[in-house]
């Protein structure tokens, strides 16, 4: 009883304390996160200072208490920001996707997320800190869930005659060898990349082939 009110505490103190209900103080929110978001990308998440923010910003630091609870609860809102930006890539290459071969789907996804990473370099940045901390891994963990079930989908399109449970452990599969493998390719020269990919995408589609 007692862990499930600490656990209850913990979430609590991660969510926002109040979501802006004005133009005014959803443009102050949007320039923490993005001077948040530069922050971390040029020293790193440990570096990330609610002072700093509040500087870069010109925000009076009891301002930022009135919607960020702590310094963690800013980290979250980045993170489910991002996710939602990869849950839209991901359902919009498999909306494109419709109708392809095995090889051409999972290109598109590969290609579409590598040009997530790309425009979202703080996301890079910011995937360490989702594995050390347990509660942003939790709720990394549950948007994989969601992620997965997305793209079991895809698996079943490709392979109409797949059972539900082999899907989702092809979908698995993509999901946990895709990201880390785009994330490398971010910092890699464009001809290496290419050839990691191809790789990938190789092992990929022998797999769902083989199911």
């Amino acid at each position: 009883m007692v862990r499930k009110k600490l656990e209850k505490s913990v979430t609590r103190d991660l969510k926002m304390r109040r979501e802006p209900q004005q133009a005014r103080s959803q443009e102050r929110i949007d320039r923490i996160l993005i001077a948040a978001e530069q922050l971390i990308v040029e020293k790193g998440l440990a570096e990330l200072s609610v002072r700093e923010v509040a500087r870069r910003t010109e925000t009076n630091i009891a301002t930022f208490y009135q919607f960020f609870p702590n310094r963690a609860a800013l980290v979250r809102r980045i993170v489910e920001m991002h996710q939602a930006g990869l849950a839209e890539t991901i359902e919009g290459a498999i909306s494109e996707s419709e109708g392809a071969d095995i090889r051409t789907a999972i290109a598109t996804l590969q290609s579409r997320t590598l040009a997530f990473y790309k425009s979202n370099p703080v996301v890079t940045e910011i995937w360490p800190g989702t594995h050390a901390d347990h509660t942003l891994r939790a709720v990394n963990q549950a948007d994989n869930q969601a992620n997965i079930q997305r793209i079991a989908q895809l698996v079943r399109s490709l392979k109409p005659d797949i059972e539900a449970e082999a899907a989702r452990k092809a979908a698995l599969l993509i999901l946990i060898t895709t990201a880390p493998v785009i994330r490398h390719c971010v910092t890699l020269p464009p001809e290496i990349t290419e050839g990691v990919l191809e790789m990938h995408l190789d092992q990929v589609v022998f797999t769902i082939s083989s199911l």
